[in-house]
């Protein structure tokens, strides 16, 4: 009997350490998002229309390699901003050089098990860039980014419809 209460201490021991962990890294990380979401809209003042926590992976043009994470996405009247948590970087698309608005089953090699917002545009340096970002609202986004864009500006591709069994983005099986 003292051999069970021994390994139910040490499992419970175990269990609390991963909590204590888990509070002293979550904590700081969520006051950290609170701050830079207070500083965006500080920043833009009423010029935010949407803004929402999402996982950015990536830009197409640094590779696989980069550090993916999540971050605050922004859309005012003239741009598409990405404000990325840890490590702090930023992106910001001018609507104006938007080429494409869209979603993709994966980007740069990794796949998230739903749809991805997809923004690809013209550099400054005339070249192109695109980002992707896993949103739990991708239908709302294209349509904010439609409407800021207008219906003749550019194109913009629907997200891919559910497959039978619900999941997203996947094409409906074929019967064999």
């Amino acid at each position: 009997m003292s051999e069970a209460f021994g390994i139910l201490a040490l499992l419970l021991a175990i269990l609390g350490f991963i909590a204590l962990v888990f509070a002293v890294v979550l904590i700081p990380v969520s006051r950290r998002a609170k701050r830079l979401r207070a500083g965006l809209e500080a920043e833009l003042g009423d010029g935010v229309m949407r803004i929402e926590n999402v996982r950015g992976l990536g830009l197409k043009s640094r590779g696989r390699g980069q550090v993916r994470g999540n971050g605050w996405l922004v859309l005012t009247a003239g741009e598409l901003r990405f404000r990325q948590w840890l490590p702090r970087r930023d992106t910001s698309i001018p609507l104006a050089a938007v080429i494409h608005v869209g979603s993709e089953r994966s980007w740069l090699g990794k796949w998230v098990g739903s749809s991805l917002l997809c923004v690809r545009w013209r550099t400054a340096e005339g070249g192109e860039d695109a980002m992707a970002w896993a949103t739990p609202d991708l239908e709302e986004w294209l349509a904010a980014l439609r409407a800021r864009l207008g219906p003749h500006a550019r194109p913009v591709s629907p997200a891919p419809s559910a497959d039978e069994t619900g999941r997203p983005g996947r094409p409906p099986r074929r019967p064999a």
